[in-house]
């Protein structure tokens, strides 16, 4: 009987537990919601002012929501301002500017966290080369392209690109690479692969989150580089988004509010739509791979 009673009650003791666990900090919860709106304010007022008329821009009543929506200052973007070969020119430059500096910095990385190339100062004396102003390179890169005929060309925005991003790419996944197990990459040469094999079929897929993750952050940040593309371009044949969109803001004359939100909007949406593709690899561990064998 006794021992009934005390299962009995401990039963109880352990279900009050887990219902206190299941009771939801409403608390933590509020206080996520609440940063989230501020967070999201500026965007959802972005898309709003790219729908309304102009006239409800300087309204001294705010207007959350356009009375009338109208489509015109999308319409605008696209006939005067040719948005779309602007929007071309940022998705070549982004995309191919990301490959090589993720390659690039792939291999470079590999040869810090592996063979420890230059030592343990190397890393971050590469990664001191990002920390530099864009103003000290962008009059070297000017003379230079322009010296070899390159100036105003996708190519030479790409290469830019490239030298901009890597230490950062380098940096980063040199961190992913070091925290795959190099026994694994032991067994693999005792098994017959070469040093590339190893790194292509073992490291490679063990690391691929971090690549994934690495990718994201060099493809935005090349998708909202202005200083070096406002430098280095001086026709819609090579300018990107960020320039195309500042020359709709005319100080003194007009600030062509509709017409910038539509453009924000629209360039929001590529790198939106590049995140929600990876975002699965972007959460996964480093080792989840070693463990599921």
């Amino acid at each position: 009987m006794r021992k009934s009673v005390t299962l009995t009650s401990t039963s109880k003791k352990s279900g009050s537990k887990i219902d206190r666990h299941l009771i939801p900090n409403w608390g933590a919860y509020l206080i996520v919601a609440l940063f989230i709106m501020v967070e999201l304010f500026p965007l959802l007022w972005m898309v709003s002012t790219s729908f309304k008329q102009p006239g409800e821009y300087f309204n001294s009543n705010v207007k959350w929501l356009p009375s009338v929506p109208t489509l015109d200052h999308y319409a605008n973007i696209f006939s005067s301002l040719q948005f779309g070969g602007f929007m071309a020119n940022s998705l070549i430059v982004t995309v191919a500017s990301t490959f090589l500096a993720v390659v690039f910095g792939m291999f470079g990385a590999y040869a810090l966290a592996r063979f420890e190339t230059g030592g343990p100062l190397l890393s971050f004396t590469i990664l001191l080369q990002r920390m530099a102003p864009p103003i000290v390179i962008v009059i070297p890169l000017f003379l230079l392209f322009s010296n070899l005929g390159q100036l105003d060309t996708l190519g030479a925005l790409i290469f830019a690109y490239v030298g901009a991003n890597l230490p950062f790419a380098l940096w980063l996944l040199k961190g992913f690479f070091a925290e795959v197990p190099s026994e694994l990459e032991e067994a693999g040469l005792i098994d017959g692969c070469s040093r590339f094999g190893a790194l292509w079929k073992i490291v490679m897929p063990l690391a691929a989150p971090g690549v994934v993750a690495t990718s994201v952050l060099v493809a935005v940040q090349a998708w909202n580089e202005f200083f070096l593309a406002v430098i280095l371009t001086n026709s819609p044949n090579s300018q990107t988004l960020p320039v195309a969109i500042s020359t709709l803001i005319v100080p003194v004359v007009d600030i062509q509010w509709g017409e910038m939100s539509a453009a924000a909007v629209l360039a929001i949406i590529p790198v939106f739509i590049f995140a929600l593709f990876v975002q699965r690899r972007l959460v996964e561990g480093l080792t989840g791979g070693a463990v599921k064998g």
